[in-house]
């Protein structure tokens, strides 16, 4: 059991990854700011994202809107529509043909990496990995299989966009 724990402050989150992947460590890295947390679920098909799947569908939506991609009519329709029903608001969105499964997992899918590659900026923030974990305690969320990164692929472009920053 490897007890993984310390401060952003001092320890690159590059390190961090490099240092779960090389030891194929399974489990959940919990990270956590003076304002937010993010938990980071690793196993041999890389890092994903342990996420609240409400607060996930409503960045998704209001991304999807803001984009133009769906009119805020139609996300309005849906939820009216779901609370009728008893339904998600996602299923009715996706019955309504407002939104596709593709594109809907294309945009959860870039929301979760757009949210990793974010940590990487977080300089004020705890961390501590939670070796075999898939939940955290008082913290809902899941993991979805079919939204894993490689961590060499995340490092990658996270060290571009730091790099990308600094010559702003």
């Amino acid at each position: 059991y490897m007890a993984l724990r310390g401060d952003l402050a001092s320890v690159d989150l590059a390190q961090v990854f490099q240092m779960l992947a090389l030891n194929q460590k399974v489990g959940l890295l919990y990270i956590q700011s003076p304002t937010s947390w993010k938990a980071l679920y690793f196993n041999q098909n890389g890092v994903t994202l342990y996420f609240n799947e409400h607060t996930m569908l409503d960045r998704v939506l209001s991304k999807l809107v803001r984009g133009g991609q769906i009119s805020a009519n139609g996300v309005l329709e849906a939820r009216e529509h779901a609370a009728h029903q008893g339904h998600q608001v996602i299923d009715s969105l996706l019955a309504g043909g407002y939104l596709t499964e593709e594109d809907l997992d294309n945009s959860v899918r870039t929301e979760i990496e757009e949210e990793i590659y974010e940590l990487f900026f977080w300089g004020d923030a705890k961390f501590d990995f939670y070796e075999g974990a898939t939940e955290h305690a008082g913290r809902d969320g899941v993991i979805h299989d079919q939204f894993f990164f490689g961590t060499d692929a995340i490092i990658m472009e996270a060290a571009r966009r730091i790099d990308e920053w600094a010559h702003i």
